[in-house]
């Protein structure tokens, strides 16, 4: 009988999943068509110092298992409170995850945002009754997941969370985008390299990006909005 837990995500597809009787099956067919929403492992910032809720698809799972990855690799497992030390590192270019704690094990990336840290282990465990992925949720999420089990839906929630990410992502990258226009343009004037265009003008433009685009063109504005991530780096406006 399929656990509250797989309850939970059954709903996630418009049509039934064939033979999805476990949660390691739910996410094999889920999680490639999350594929776009999910970051990468060099996105330390992610789930780095954060309290990492596991989940299992078992109705007799009663553990609170909290996993922290920290800096310098230091990675601490605490089971109901009992906390053991071990160590994380990425590897094969940031592809995989290996974690030691009394034994390594060897996981590649299979979904990561703010609020979700989906590992697969390499290999296939199934034939020792043994789950392939480690299903990591961030702490004060899990704890609403674990409240609302039997009517959430994993898959939605999931996207949800994500779209909203990638929103907030979006609107920060083009904040800056936007600043380095006027910036830019603003030295232009100055130096008396853009003809036609006040200070008093940039002040009140509405959106510099619109002039940008209009005195060094469509090709120059993709330019700036592509070092976005660049920009987001940098101390202070000088750099």
């Amino acid at each position: 009988m399929a656990s509250k837990f797989l309850e939970a995500i059954t709903n996630t597809f418009q049509t039934p999943l064939p033979q999805a009787n476990d949660l390691d099956k739910y996410l094999e067919e889920m999680l490639p068509m999350l594929e776009d929403y999910s970051e990468n492992l060099d996105q330390e910032s992610l789930y780095l110092e954060h309290p990492w809720l596991e989940f299992r698809d078992d109705d007799y799972f009663h553990e609170s298992i909290l996993h922290f990855f920290n800096p310098n690799e230091e990675y601490l497992s605490s089971i109901n409170g009992e906390v053991s030390f071990g160590f994380w590192r990425k590897m094969n270019q940031g592809k995989k995850l290996m974690i030691e704690n009394g034994e390594g094990k060897l996981y590649e990336l299979a979904f990561l945002d703010a609020n979700f840290f989906i590992l697969k282990m390499h290999g296939d465990n199934s034939p020792l009754g043994k789950s392939r992925f480690l299903f990591l949720v961030k702490e004060e999420v899990g704890k609403k997941l674990e409240e609302t089990k039997p009517e959430i839906n994993i898959g939605d929630l999931i996207k949800d969370f994500a779209q909203g990410q990638r929103a907030m992502q979006s609107e920060q990258r083009r904040g800056l985008t936007r600043a380095t226009a006027r910036s830019i343009l603003y030295k232009d004037i100055e130096a008396g390299k853009i003809k036609g265009m006040t200070f008093e003008q940039l002040g009140s433009a509405k959106d510099p990006i619109d002039d940008f685009r209009k005195i060094y063109g469509e090709n120059a504005l993709e330019q700036l909005d592509s070092l976005a991530d660049d920009f987001s780096q940098m101390t202070g406006a000088d750099e």
